[in-house]
């Protein structure tokens, strides 16, 4: 799709179709490898020069830099759990860190890269142990999923959020550890509904939190392996 689109000067559905296949192999769990960060910036190369060059439809332009944008944020995600510093690359982009895509997402409200961003930034805080700091980036981050509507991001970002608020209540003293109990049994409670409406794949996802949730309140050992399974 991404090649027929760039071939046809179609730049929007090129965008579309190559951030699909990023977003996929980023959550596939496959290994980020230099390979993998190559797959990333070749097409927003590709994708910058067919723009420069007006081989795609100007009107397409500012449609296709929101997946650029996109590709950006896995881009820095997988430099940091690689431990690769991100430097300027004037090939690629000037976006460097989460703070300057949301720098962007502010000047063009672009609400949609706005929450791609802060899911990131709270999977990541989750993935290197920083609960409390989660806690706080999902606060700070509001409702994004408006801007993610029917959207897979909006779903993770609903899962992570839920995760966040309930390790954050795990270690935490007891005023702090309702507020984050608090917040968390309402994202849960919303996971909860949409697996009752037959989302199967929320099972597990709804399975971990329900565990998690049970060490927050200080259950025994065997009520929280019954709530994982």
């Amino acid at each position: 799709g991404y090649k027929i689109g760039l071939e046809c000067g179609d730049g929007q559905s090129a965008g579309i179709n190559q951030s699909l296949h990023v977003t996929h192999r980023f959550f596939s769990g496959c290994p980020l490898s230099a390979d993998f960060l190559a797959e990333i910036v070749t097409p927003v190369i590709g994708l910058q020069n067919e723009t420069q060059n007006e081989t795609v439809e100007s009107s397409t332009v500012v449609q296709t830099q929101n997946n650029l944008d996109i590709h950006i944020v896995y881009l820095i995600s997988s430099k940091i759990l690689m431990g690769v510093e991100s430097r300027t690359d004037k090939n690629t982009s000037s976006l460097n860190s989460f703070e300057d895509v949301l720098v962007e997402a502010e000047k063009s409200d672009n609400q949609s890269l706005r929450g791609y961003v802060y899911t990131a930034i709270v999977e990541l805080k989750l993935i290197f142990g920083e609960y409390e700091a989660a806690a706080t980036a999902t606060v700070e981050a509001g409702d994004i999923r408006p801007g993610l509507f029917a959207n897979y991001t909006g779903v993770r970002f609903t899962f992570l959020a839920a995760l966040a608020y309930l390790k954050a209540a795990q270690s935490s003293d007891t005023r702090e550890r309702r507020r984050w109990k608090k917040k968390g049994l309402k994202e849960l409670k919303l996971v909860r509904s949409w697996v009752k409406k037959g989302n199967v794949n929320l099972e597990h996802s709804m399975h971990l939190l329900e565990a998690e949730l049970a060490v927050a309140e200080r259950r025994r050992s065997t009520y929280i392996e019954d709530r994982y399974k």
